[in-house]
């Protein structure tokens, strides 16, 4: 349970980004990766187990996964909360207490932005790399 949350941590650092110092923000996202990192290594080995040791079919599931976790957990995530931090900001940048709204509207942001997110990028890479990359046969229309 504890490591679903670390995939999380880019984003809360982007919330804080207001009030703490840049490599507070850095390493946050250093510690979303290595749980990408981790996510990618267990479904890798779990495909390894399931394919009768079918290294290509291994090594491109491992791929889509990394593909899916680098947008879904850490690049995409990361750059909406950054944003909404952005011009939260910008909003409340006369209020005395402006900073802490900042990041109070980050981190109330963070459960609104993840569904959305894992959707949009599922159905992108569906349309994109998947259809190459696994062989997947894409029919929306079902």
């Amino acid at each position: 349970m504890l490591s679903s949350f670390t995939g999380y941590a880019n984003e809360v650092g982007e919330a804080f980004r207001a009030v703490v110092h840049r490599q507070v923000v850095n390493a946050s996202y250093g510690i979303a990766s290595l749980y990408v990192l981790a996510d990618v290594t267990a479904k890798t080995i779990q495909a390894w187990h399931s394919t009768e040791h079918n290294a290509g079919r291994v090594a491109k599931i491992g791929i889509d996964a990394l593909l899916w976790q680098s947008l879904a957990s850490v690049a995409v995530p990361g750059l909406a909360i950054n944003r909404i931090c952005y011009l939260s900001r910008a909003l409340f940048a006369r209020w005395r207490q402006g900073q802490v709204a900042t990041v109070v509207t980050g981190l109330v942001s963070i459960p609104c932005v993840i569904h959305p997110i894992d959707w949009a990028v599922t159905e992108a890479m569906d349309l994109t790399v998947r259809p190459y990359l696994l062989h997947v046969r894409v029919n929306k229309e079902e």
